[in-house]
């Protein structure tokens, strides 16, 4: 605050105080403000999210899709991903696994920011076996490659970004 932030959040952070946040900000005049830190469930979103996504996230991605377009972040999100499990793949082959299981927390931290809370339970596992030497890290990555994809796909239809 002292260098000139208006504000800040720490990691992990919590979904209602971003949005309190950033409704606070569009309030004092840099764009419409929204009733409410809370987001939106739309109809479907259950309490466990909807197809394995939660739900304020959802709504936060569903926010910005409205506005913006969330398509360029699902496509960051998706070439990004996708780079770091290659990377992944290549550091368990050369059996460097410092890199490898930095490479599993990455990727399970841009996938818990977007919500992905199947994905990122696969990739904790992942990390941890990792971590530990277990004997089936091909295994779980098998699982991790399909859960991307899926997690894509469903990302894009959920938002209507094609």
């Amino acid at each position: 605050m002292a260098a000139g932030a208006d504000d800040y959040l720490v990691k992990p952070f919590d979904i209602p105080a971003f949005f309190a946040v950033i409704d606070g900000h569009l309030a004092a005049g840099d764009g419409p403000a929204t009733e409410g830190s809370a987001p939106e469930v739309r109809p479907g979103d259950d309490g466990d999210g909807a197809d394995g996504f939660e739900p304020s996230v959802l709504a936060l991605l569903r926010r910005i899709h409205d506005r913006d377009g969330a398509t360029d972040l699902i496509d960051a999100y998706e070439r990004e991903s996708r780079h770091q499990l290659c990377q992944l793949i290549e550091a368990n082959a050369q059996c460097d696994s410092s890199s490898a299981r930095r490479m599993a927390h990455s990727l399970k931290g841009a996938t818990g920011t977007i919500g992905a809370v199947h994905l990122t339970t696969i990739l904790a596992e992942l990390e941890s076996a990792i971590e530990t030497g277990r004997d089936d890290v091909g295994v779980i990555v098998a699982a991790v490659a399909d859960e991307l994809d899926r997690a894509v796909s469903t990302l894009r239809s959920l938002l209507g970004a094609a």
